[in-house]
């Protein structure tokens, strides 16, 4: 779509040979952004790793603040999670448990 607009402008409108290439290299820097999924995936790989240490990091906080008495071993397991949707579940969890155990049970 964008390259036949280009192409109907070229038929229009003739440029000067130096803004030519700089219109040239304009389009080739934007072909060459838009087709890099390499890139994005990575991004977005690097934005999931942040929020499940954000998730992480939180119900490790959660648990500290509500029950300072648990055991390191439960912090290693939170912190062994991998899964985001697990990890904002377990912070659910945490605010709503009425002992260690209900955490525990749910970490087996």
């Amino acid at each position: 779509m964008v390259s036949d607009l280009f192409r109907f402008m070229d038929l229009i409108m003739a440029l000067p040979d130096d803004l030519a290439q700089e219109l040239r290299q304009t389009i080739q820097h934007y072909q060459r952004r838009d087709t890099m999924p390499l890139l994005s995936q990575t991004f977005r790989l690097e934005r999931r790793d942040g929020a499940v240490e954000e998730a992480r990091e939180s119900a490790i906080r959660l648990l500290d603040e509500l029950f300072p008495e648990a055991p390191e071993s439960i912090r290693d397991q939170i912190r062994a999670i991998r899964d985001l949707q697990r990890l904002r579940d377990l912070h659910l969890l945490v605010v709503r448990a009425t002992s260690l155990s209900d955490i525990e049970r749910q970490l087996l």
